[in-house]
C-alpha cells in the first residue's frame, strides 16, 4: 500500500505528464496514440486535466520538461551526448578509439568550439566537420582497443614486431617501420609495452613528414604511459614542427623532468629558445656552442645522417681523428662517401662540426663516440 504522501507526489507526477502530453500531442508522429495515452493514465491514478480541483491541489509552478532538465544538470548528465536519430556502426567504433579522443581533445583546448554550446545546432555542426576533418586524414579504420595479456603469444609477437621496425628505422625504411607497428599495436593495443609501439611509429612518422600523425601517436602513448619521457619528447618535435610552439614547450620540459638527459626535448627547447638547466650548453661547448647534447639530439632523429656519418667512420677507422690529404682523397672517390659529405656539408650545424674539428683533431673522435655503437634505439 502507498502512504498518503507517496500517493499524493504520484498523482503530482502523473498530473504533470498528462499536461506535458498534452502539449505534445499535436506535433506527435502518432497524436492519437498520444490521446489514448492521457485517458489511459487519467483513469489509473485517477487524474484529471479538466478538473479544477486537480489542478489548484496538482499543477505544479514549472514544466515537467523544465523539471527534467534541471534534474539532468544536477546529476551532470548530457542529454544531448550520444543521442542520434541514425547511428553510423563505423562512426560509432571511431569515436570510441583513444586516437580520436586525443584528436578531440587537442582541437578543443585549440578552441574549436570555442562560442558554441555542447549540443547545439552549432556545435552539432563543427563536431561533423571535425569529424569529417578526420575521417579524411585517418581513414575509417580504427585499431581494436581490447585489453591485450600482460604476457602470452600475442603480447611476444607484437615485441617482436616492435623490434623489427625499429632495425627498418635504422635501415631508413619508415614506411615498412609504420607496418610493423601498427601490426604491433593491432595485437597488443593496450599491453604493457603499447606506449613504446606508439611511440615508436611516432618517430617513423616525423621520419616521413608526418607531424600529425606523429603528434597523434605521441599523445596516444602518453595517455598509455603519462611517465614515459619519449613520449613527450616526441610529442614535443611533432608538435614543433606543426607550429604549436607553447605545446612544444611544455611537453619538451615534461621530459626533462621525467628524464633529464633527454636530448630530443633540449634541442626542442634550444629551438624555441628556451634554455634550460638541463638543456643549457657550456661555455666553449664544441660545435659552436650548440653543444653535445644538440648533435646527439640530432643523430637520433636522423638516421640517415647517422649513416652518412658511419660511412666517414668506417673509412677512417675506429682510432677517430682526421685523415691525411691521400686518405682524404682517396675516401672522396666513394660515390656514397661524396654523397654523403655533401649532404653534410649543406647543413649549417654540420658546417660548425667540420670548423670545429677542423680546429680540434679529437672532435672527430668525441662525435663519432656518440653512436659509435650503432646510434639510439626507438
Amino acid at each position: 500500500r502507498f502512504c498518503v504522501s507517496c500517493q499524493t507526489k504520484m498523482r503530482v507526477l502523473s498530473y504533470s505528464l498528462l499536461q506535458h502530453l498534452k502539449q505534445v500531442a499535436e506535433n506527435a508522429p502518432d497524436g492519437e496514440g498520444v490521446d489514448v495515452s492521457i485517458d489511459c493514465l487519467s483513469q489509473a491514478f485517477g487524474v484529471s486535466l479538466d478538473s479544477e480541483k486537480d489542478q489548484e491541489q496538482l499543477a505544479l509552478p514549472v514544466s515537467l520538461e523544465e523539471i527534467f532538465k534541471a534534474g539532468a544538470d544536477k546529476l551532470g548528465l548530457d542529454l544531448n551526448e550520444g543521442v542520434s536519430d541514425n547511428v553510423d556502426p563505423v562512426v560509432a567504433k571511431i569515436e570510441q578509439s583513444e586516437r580520436f579522443k586525443s584528436y578531440l581533445s587537442k582541437v578543443e583546448a585549440k578552441g574549436f568550439f570555442k562560442g558554441v554550446e555542447k549540443g547545439s545546432d552549432g556545435y552539432k555542426e563543427r563536431y561533423s566537420k571535425l569529424l569529417a576533418k578526420y575521417r579524411e586524414k585517418f581513414g575509417d579504420k580504427v585499431e581494436e582497443e581490447q585489453a591485450a595479456p600482460t604476457s602470452g603469444p600475442a603480447s611476444a609477437e607484437a615485441d617482436a614486431l616492435k623490434t623489427e621496425g625499429n632495425s627498418l628505422i635504422q635501415k631508413g625504411d619508415y614506411e615498412q617501420a609504420v607496418e610493423k607497428y601498427t601490426k604491433a599495436i593491432e595485437l597488443s593495443p593496450a599491453g604493457p609495452n603499447s606506449h613504446i609501439y606508439y611511440c615508436n611509429r611516432a618517430a617513423a612518422y616525423l621520419h616521413l613528414k608526418k607531424p600529425e600523425l606523429a603528434s597523434e601517436d605521441s599523445s596516444i602513448a602518453i595517455g598509455l604511459s603519462p611517465d614515459y619521457a619519449k613520449a613527450h619528447s616526441r610529442f614535443a618535435t611533432a608538435e614543433l614542427e606543426l607550429g604549436n610552439k607553447e605545446e612544444a614547450k611544455k611537453s619538451a620540459q615534461r621530459a626533462l623532468e621525467l628524464d633529464p638527459n633527454n636530448a630530443a626535448a633540449q634541442s626542442t627547447l634550444k629551438s624555441l629558445g628556451a634554455v634550460t638547466s638541463a638543456g643549457a650548453g657550456a661555455p666553449g661547448a664544441p660545435f659552436g656552442g650548440a653543444g653535445m647534447a644538440d648533435i646527439a639530439a640530432r643523430f637520433q632523429s636522423d638516421p640517415e645522417l647517422r649513416e652518412q656519418a658511419e660511412r666517414v667512420r668506417s673509412q677512417m677507422g675506429a682510432g677517430g681523428g682526421m685523415p691525411d690529404m691521400g686518405s682524404m682523397a682517396a675516401m672522396m672517390q666513394d660515390p656514397s662517401i661524396a654523397e654523403a659529405a655533401q649532404k653534410m656539408m649543406q647543413d649549417p650545424q654540420m658546417m660548425a662540426m667540420a670548423q670545429q674539428m677542423m680546429q680540434d683533431p679529437n672532435a672527430m673522435a668525441n662525435m663519432m663516440n656518440m653512436f659509435g655503437g650503432g646510434g639510439p634505439k626507438p
